[in-house]
């Protein structure tokens, strides 16, 4: 696979994520490493699940970097998060 240029676009997916967070919370904490073209909340196509992630579109994949670099594993509204190029398996 090839690699993104730093000035290409790119997404990172942020999960799990609480019922309280909304897409102007993740365009706040996101929009500190880059500027950002769009956010997407989305919930699991699991039958019975409540699992919700997030889609942050940055306008430059170095920032979608920057940002797994520093919000990986941390916590956002008390749970902690994964934010990687992939998505998630649910």
């Amino acid at each position: 696979m090839e690699e993104k240029r730093e000035d290409e676009e790119c997404a990172v997916y942020v999960y799990p994520l609480t019922k309280n967070l909304t897409s102007e919370h993740l365009r706040e904490i996101f929009g500190h490493f880059g500027k950002l073209k769009d956010v997407e909340l989305n919930k699991s196509t699991k039958e019975h699940s409540e699992d919700r992630y997030g889609v942050v579109y940055f306008e430059k994949y170095g920032d979608a970097k920057f940002s797994i670099l520093h919000l990986d594993q941390g916590e956002i509204d008390g749970t902690k998060v994964k934010v990687t190029l992939t998505k998630p398996n649910y």
